[in-house]
């Protein structure tokens, strides 16, 4: 499978992370426009990686380099690790296209390959939505399309 290295600028990233979760995303909007926006250096944000309805599959991050992706830590999360270390160094974030869209087969085909792949460098314990780590200003991140498909990605899920 294809993985476009597209990058992020460097306001958007930085430092080492030491992964443990992988957590997914549902973008704001297109991959094209995810890619814009992870080169916007106002922007402050990243994520390792998007992936198309399509399948396509884009990096914007090196996986030993730590995205910002996922926040920080809100009142009543279910986050599993200590509360004082930020999410971004304890996972790898995966972005994916659409809003109210269903995971399409190559969607969900592409977010596969990537579990596998990250599972082959680093510990990974568990899979996790954005909305656990920021319940109030992302309760409908990764969204209910992701609700039973992320069961069956082969790791322990936190919903």
């Amino acid at each position: 499978m294809e993985i476009k290295w597209i990058g992020a600028h460097r306001n958007n990233y930085g430092g080492q992370t030491d992964p443990r979760v992988i957590v997914l995303h549902t973008m704001a909007g297109s991959l094209g426009s995810c890619d814009n926006w992870f080169n916007d250096p106002t922007a402050k944000v990243s994520s390792h990686y998007g992936v198309g309805l399509d399948g396509t599959i884009h990096q914007y991050v090196r996986l030993n380099q730590r995205a910002y992706s996922n926040g920080v830590l809100e009142a009543d999360n279910r986050w599993p690790y200590p509360q004082n270390i930020n999410p971004n160094f304890l996972s790898v974030s995966i972005e994916t296209e659409g809003t109210n869209e269903p995971v399409t087969p190559n969607m969900f085909t592409s977010v596969q390959y990537l579990v596998n792949l990250i599972r082959r460098q680093f510990d990974i314990e568990l899979l996790t939505s954005h909305h656990v780590i920021s319940p109030h200003s992302k309760p409908n991140c990764c969204g209910t399309r992701w609700k039973e498909k992320i069961k069956l990605l082969g790791l322990p899920v936190l919903w």
